[in-house]
């Protein structure tokens, strides 16, 4: 292996460094060690070199020490002791300028490469998976290319189980990892006596983003909980001749239950929070009131792959705060916080797809929140209130 012309350069500077102060070290011994490292790093003794400076180092203090041991490192090939070695040079407060500058570099340079990861199992043949990744980087055995960084290796066979390990990837060093999967467990035995036998589901793999779990057919979690929030636009319009229908925007948040009951069938139970605004003209200014509402929501979820439809009927109640006596719903007389309570139903059809594995998109395209005039809640004039809204939001699951 041939060493660079620039390492020869720089030790050879650290040499007049070392000479200059050996008087103030006990005796000639750091100096000694230094020469003697020298002349091993001259023959290519890369190891023993990395030994005396390490001694010179312990006995004088001095920085150039520990560049010279990222030298030997380096040419070593142990990138991982070399990055150290160079850091710590980078942080004496006695390096020298120039080389600090080329050790923070080297550094950097050895940090940011990406290594190589030779994978092979027992047997052949088997998809290697990166982590989360959906699609495979190929079979064993192979070579696999990964940035710095911690990843879990899934290797699968069919008619195996499914192996995992956790690799870490720094400094450009390339490693081996083998692994040897074992064949499935043979199904169960067929019982002849059927008082004997007892019923159950057939068992499919779901991936999760932890663990593989074993779950009732149909291809997802028996229960799962979740929370989101939504957004989008509704038409907003009044059971009154004298009032015009308007576009406003909705806001919610949402948090429920989904319990998969029968094959792809399953039972959703949310709780809705809805805000909408509603805008009005006063004398002098544009003004808004809100209606907020809270409502139970129970469903009825139909899955298909990533897909789940799904058909719910929402009911609860509704407040409109914030209105004063230029409001389209004043009374005449209401509570001192001008708020008007009432009933609301919400019939709602959506469309969720799982973007990642605890993460779904939840798009609405039909939903009406209908309030009919109840007490005070509205005027004379004023039948009901019927917002027709779609919109989109984002569930994370729990």
């Amino acid at each position: 292996m041939t060493k660079p012309p620039t390492i020869v350069v720089g030790l050879a500077v650290v040499l007049g460094v070392m000479a200059a102060s050996a008087g103030s070290a006990a005796g000639d011994e750091p100096l000694r060690a230094y020469q003697e490292g020298r002349a091993l790093y001259d023959q290519s003794k890369y190891r023993e070199a990395a030994e005396k400076f390490e001694r010179s180092f312990g006995l004088s203090g001095r920085a150039v020490n520990l560049y010279n041991l990222a030298e030997c490192y380096r040419l070593l090939e142990e990138p991982e002791r070399a990055v150290a070695y160079y850091r710590r040079y980078v942080d004496a407060p006695d390096a020298a300028p120039d080389l600090r500058e080329r050790a923070r570099r080297r550094a950097d340079e050895f940090s940011s490469r990406s290594a190589t990861v030779r994978v092979t199992s027992e047997p052949r043949g088997a998809a290697v998976f990166v982590s989360e990744e959906p699609q495979p980087r190929g079979t064993t055995p192979l070579d696999v290319t990964l940035s710095p960084g911690r990843y879990v290796l899934v290797l699968r066979l069919a008619g195996h189980e499914e192996t995992r390990q956790e690799v870490a990837s720094a400094y450009g060093a390339a490693f081996p990892v083998h692994a040897v999967l074992r064949p499935s467990p043979p199904p169960p035995a067929v019982v002849d006596d059927p008082r004997l036998a007892s019923p159950r589901a057939p068992v499919h793999q779901v991936e999760r983003a932890d663990a593989v779990v074993e779950t009732p057919s149909g291809g997802h979690p028996p229960r799962r909980g979740h929370v989101g929030a939504f957004v989008g636009l509704a038409l907003q319009k009044y059971g009154s001749p004298n009032l015009e229908a308007n576009a406003t925007p909705e806001f919610g948040v949402v948090g429920g239950l989904e319990a998969f009951a029968l094959g792809a069938f399953g039972l959703d139970a949310s709780l809705l929070f809805i805000a909408t605004p509603v805008g009005y003209e006063g004398t002098n200014e544009s003004k808004t009131a809100w209606f907020f509402s809270t409502l139970a929501r129970p469903g009825v979820t139909w899955r298909y792959g990533g897909l789940r439809l799904l058909a719910a009927l929402g009911a609860g109640a509704t407040v409109l705060t914030g209105a004063d006596e230029e409001s389209p719903f004043f009374l005449g007389s209401f509570d001192a916080g001008g708020s008007f309570w009432g009933f609301i139903l919400r019939p709602e059809l959506g469309v969720l797809y799982d973007v990642a594995p605890r993460t779904t998109v939840h798009l609405t395209p039909f939903a009406v929140d209908y309030s009919p005039a109840f007490g005070e809640f509205t005027n004379s004039d004023v039948e009901y209130v019927a917002r027709f809204y779609f919109g989109t939001g984002i569930e994370f699951r729990l």
